[in-house]
């Protein structure tokens, strides 16, 4: 809902002037071949993500809001929250604003766990095993700066790249 509730294509005309591309996942479109182009595109649709967030039962209260969002971000990151917090406000979703120095960032997404949304840019490298693994799989879960600092787990994921790393054909 959240994804749908957020108008990347706004983000990148106006937060960073055209000069970037959507992304639909965490790897590249650059890195060709491990990139999956027919992956589930969430598009802006802010009246299905109102849908969706009533379905799974987060109604809006009296004064319009479904829930709250803690977000930490450095500076370089505040044209792009602060456009995310005007797209939510809109679903019924508060974010509230915390911008911090670049360290505290990374203390407080990786370290202390204190935030709900939070970005960070890492770069793909020429294999996912190098710059993309490290924020997904479920062994890097932890006090680790630059690891998988949202505590996703998913076991097919964890799979996947062990068996990746193992493999010598590309294809496969």
């Amino acid at each position: 809902a959240l994804a749908h509730a957020i108008d990347k294509k706004y983000i990148v005309d106006k937060a960073v002037f055209g000069k970037a591309t959507i992304a639909t996942g965490p790897i590249s479109h650059k890195l060709k071949w491990t990139y999956n182009p027919t992956v589930t595109k969430y598009e802006h649709d802010t009246a299905l993500a109102e849908k969706m967030l009533d379905e799974a039962g987060y109604r809006r209260d009296s004064e319009g809001v479904r829930f709250r969002l803690k977000a930490v971000y450095a500076a370089q990151y505040a044209k792009v929250f602060e456009i995310m917090h005007d797209q939510l406000k809109k679903a019924g979703i508060i974010l509230e604003m915390n911008q911090v120095e670049f360290g505290a960032m990374v203390d407080m997404a990786y370290i202390k766990k204190d935030f709900d949304l939070s970005i960070s840019s890492f770069e793909n490298g020429s294999d996912p095993d190098i710059g993309v693994k490290r924020t997904l799989v479920s062994s890097n879960i932890g006090a680790i700066p630059f690891s998988n600092g949202a505590g996703y787990r998913n076991g097919r994921v964890d799979e996947l790249f062990e068996l990746a790393a193992t493999e010598t054909d590309r294809q496969k």
